[in-house]
């Protein structure tokens, strides 16, 4: 082996040993200009992907071996999310994303407070925003048993037997248990009732036959009802959240089937004929018939995984998507060894927290932005955003193996965004096993992937580089005449107690950091007058509920300790295996553009305009003078919000907006 090819393995294991993401911004630290050179560009794709070869490697052997079991706990999430409190709430009847119909929100706030060590009189100690939440949905989010994520279900590395793969069974049950106790969290106004639609009966002595027979053992009138509903063809509940003469509004997690697969149920049962009741199971009873089923079948961490996949429905509906579940099979995954003969403790703790998941649920921005900001770094400036993701985006989908088998590749990028991001780790494999992987992948491969502010306290899952303060002094070089761009977009967002005429109140709309350095003599006075500040940084403070004509409650959230990431992968485990390698294909670099355009449009369209300097003048940064222009005219035309169909860019006016609707 030559000199060069023994340094790159030698680079390649100490890689695979500790997957320490590569420190990008370095590469392109001193260069003025916005476009990498071919040269920096090579450099950035051989680190990218040392990392994403070895952390893909460790992915394929956990898809074959099974995942840690806390990986598919999504307890972790729940770090700052409030606990869902009940109404009356202002509500607004808003059409929002993608979703084809009116969706129901109310309104709540988020407070941030300046870091208590600094003492600033430049900055306001205090900032609060408005927050939109889901309530209700016009329409049930449709799905089908055809999806291809996890049709084999990997389970958890203790988990070494066979038996049958019913995430799309316990979905739908978490479905329903999640929108009884939204109603029971809500109070008056709301109601859960069965419809006519029921499932069918399997009848052996008739030689009746459906495509998937479930068993649910042992059961009494009301369970069996409750089952009839959950497994019937379009829709065989509701759960009615406001009653309007145009139409109900239904619970987010409402779903209707729109594939034809025939779903029976059986049963054991001294009477033979049951009767059917027409009272809708309580939350508390619906969790109990899901817990007997699971452990009757020794489902184990499907049981997780499911409420993280039912969880992700409203993002579905924003977003008008298909629900994908992977078909019900008798031998389609493993599960313990040994059977549970008693509900575990952490189950009884997912309904005890489901206030929690509600509130997680109820806000799908900050849903994808979780997902989506798994693929952000901090250590990469926006002009190689490209070659950090191409890897993992481009070339690992295209090895033999993993193209061949449908679903693989979306099985991969939830194990590996679990490593990277642990406390959403069950969710991004809830996520895959409903389907919503290519809307997330549609979003992460530009360079302007959906934001949400509360993403990173509520889940401890950093989004962008502003969720972060730097370290050490502002200022670099001998003579302290540069400092970080990344230091000076974050100095420029904190909220000032002095007017000005610039306008930075709302953060960047991409997460990737500008590139490089700047000179600090061409920096606002806003920015200038902290250089002998420590950092500062805006921490989450609390969420206040906003009940309709009463005081706002403040709520802390889950827990106001730090978040404890679950552990890391056991690299020692996988290492003498190797680093996979993965087909080599050609780089572009759009993503970049688009991220380098975003970052920089944030900065001249809120500030005083283009700053000096070559890097301002590139022609990636050409299409910025004329949104200047047609902005400075839309403004003039028309100050006021759409009440009809808000658009993500005019949120940043959620406030006034909204006043608009009442």
């Amino acid at each position: 082996m030559g000199e060069n090819g023994a340094q790159k393995k030698d680079a390649s294991q100490r890689q695979f040993h500790d997957l320490s993401p590569p420190q990008l911004h370095w590469i392109v630290a001193d260069s003025d200009a916005l476009q990498p050179s071919k040269q920096q560009l090579e450099d950035a794709l051989e680190k990218s992907r040392l990392y994403w070869y070895s952390i893909a490697s460790v992915a394929c052997n956990y898809r074959d071996h099974g995942v840690k079991q806390e990986s598919a706990n999504p307890h972790h999430m729940l770090w700052k999310v409030p606990r869902m409190h009940g109404g009356p709430h202002t509500t607004y009847a808003i059409y929002m994303g993608a979703c084809p119909c009116q969706l129901l929100f109310f309104r709540a706030s988020v407070s941030w407070q300046l870091d208590g060590s600094t003492d600033c009189d430049r900055v306001q100690r205090h900032k609060s925003n408005p927050v939109l939440l889901q309530l209700g949905t016009k329409a049930p989010v449709p799905y089908t048993l055809s999806g291809n994520g996890f049709r084999q279900w990997m389970g958890t590395e203790d988990e070494v037997a066979v038996g049958p793969n019913y995430l799309a069974i316990l979905t739908l049950g978490w479905c329903y248990i999640l929108s009884a106790r939204l109603l029971e969290i809500q109070g008056r106004g709301g109601m859960m009732e069965y419809t006519t639609s029921k499932a069918a009966v399997y009848d052996q002595a008739a030689h009746e036959t459906a495509k998937h027979v479930i068993d649910i053992g042992e059961a009494d009138d009301d369970t069996i009802s409750w089952w009839l509903a959950i497994l019937a063809p379009s829709n065989g509940w509701k759960g009615i959240v406001k009653q309007c003469d145009d139409g109900d509004f239904l619970a987010p997690w409402s779903i209707t089937r729109t594939s034809q697969q025939s779903l029976a149920i059986k049963w054991q049962r001294k009477t033979a004929t049951p009767n059917f009741s027409p009272t809708p199971m309580s939350s508390s009873r619906a969790f109990d018939a899901l817990s007997r089923f699971a452990l009757m079948h020794n489902l184990g961490s499907q049981f997780h995984v499911a409420l993280a996949t039912a969880i992700t429905v409203p993002t579905h509906n924003c977003h008008g998507s298909t629900i994908q579940l992977p078909e019900p099979t008798l031998t389609g995954a493993r599960c313990s060894a040994t059977p549970a003969k008693f509900m575990p403790p952490e189950w009884v703790r997912l309904y005890q927290n489901l206030p929690y998941y509600i509130t997680l649920s109820c806000n799908p921005e900050t849903i994808i932005s979780s997902l989506c900001g798994a693929f952000w770094e901090p250590g990469v400036p926006c002009n190689l955003v490209s070659p950090w993701l191409h890897p993992i985006l481009i070339e690992v989908p295209e090895e033999k193996r993993i193209a061949d088998l449908p679903g693989l590749y979306a099985e991969l990028l939830a194990i590996v965004c679990g490593i990277r991001r642990p406390t959403i780790s069950a969710l991004w494999l809830g996520a895959v096993a409903g389907g919503l992987a290519p809307i997330i992948l549609r979003r992460a491969k530009r360079g302007r992937p959906p934001l949400d502010p509360v993403a990173f306290p509520w889940t401890g899952s950093p989004q962008s580089f502003m969720d972060i303060a730097g370290t050490g002094p502002y200022f670099h070089g001998q003579r302290n005449e540069k400092i970080w761009r990344a230091d000076v977009w974050r100095l420029l967002h904190l909220p000032t107690t002095e007017e000005d005429d610039l306008s930075y109140n709302y953060p960047p709309r991409t997460p990737w950091e500008p590139c490089g350095k700047m000179e600090a003599r061409d920096c606002a006075l806003r920015v200038a007058s902290h250089w002998n500040c420590p950092r500062h940084q805006l921490h989450y403070q609390h969420w206040s509920w906003e009940p309709e004509n009463s005081p706002a409650i403040y709520d802390k959230g889950f827990s106001t300790r730090r978040v404890t990431m679950p552990t890391t992968p056991d690299i020692d485990r996988f290492r003498s295996e190797g680093v996979q390698q993965f087909p080599h294909r050609p780089l572009d670099q759009e993503a970049s553009e688009e991220a380098s355009l975003d970052i920089f449009h944030w900065l001249i369209i809120s500030g005083e305009g283009f700053p000096p300097g070559e890097l301002y003048k590139d022609a990636w940064l050409e299409g910025i003078a004329d949104d200047v222009e047609s902005d400075e005219e839309e403004q003039e035309e028309d100050g006021n919000m759409s009440s009809d169909t808000p658009r993500a860019e005019k949120c940043n006016g959620l406030e006034q907006w909204l006043d608009t609707l009442q």
